[in-house]
């Protein structure tokens, strides 16, 4: 009878031990399944190419595309950002660059941010959306825009959001993205 009773006493101390790791993936796993995901969803670009493409004219309208708009404006790029999580994201900032530079190889760093350009610090709802702007302030020349299109060179779009998520724990994501443009 008492090597039953050894047995079942470590038997019900293994349960015990088992049951608090499992609790402890439980609750790491809800976490990750309801916390905040804020991620780029989209990036659009405009002033970054010359006249748009035949197929991109209708009698009534052009196309939205990275055409050139406005021939006193620079190249912007519009990043949307969104929330793909269960819970909000707070105290948001949101800060980045747009470049110009050689392709394949470019000769900037990329490490200066700018989070100036955001606004505010905001709450990002579940499923919310937002919008960055980047804008190079100085029009594009021809040449530019030709090289653009050639793939001599490309624009480089790199940033990072900041957050807050609903457990109080600071996350980032890192923004990298490279637009070429050619039709």
């Amino acid at each position: 009878m008492i090597v039953f009773t050894m047995i079942l006493a470590i038997f019900t101390i293994f349960l015990v031990l088992t049951s608090r790791k499992q609790l402890k993936i439980a609750k790491e796993v809800s976490i990750r399944q309801l916390r905040a995901y804020v991620l780029p969803k989209n990036f659009n670009a405009r002033n970054v190419a010359l006249d748009p493409p035949a197929h991109a004219i209708t009698p009534t309208e052009i196309a939205i595309g990275p055409w050139l708009y406005n021939k006193t404006e620079g190249p912007n790029v519009t990043v949307i950002i969104k929330n793909s999580g269960q819970t909000p994201a707070y105290n948001l900032i949101t800060g980045g660059r747009i470049v110009y530079d050689k392709f394949p190889d470019p000769e900037d760093d990329f490490y200066e941010i700018d989070y100036a350009s955001s606004a505010s610090i905001s709450i990002l709802a579940p499923g919310d959306e937002i919008f960055q702007n980047q804008i190079i302030p100085i029009p594009f020349t021809k040449v530019e825009m030709t090289d653009l299109q050639s793939g001599k060179t490309a624009i480089y779009i790199y940033g990072k959001i900041l957050y807050i998520d609903a457990f109080g724990k600071k996350r980032f994501t890192n923004v990298n993205a490279l637009l070429i443009v050619t039709y």
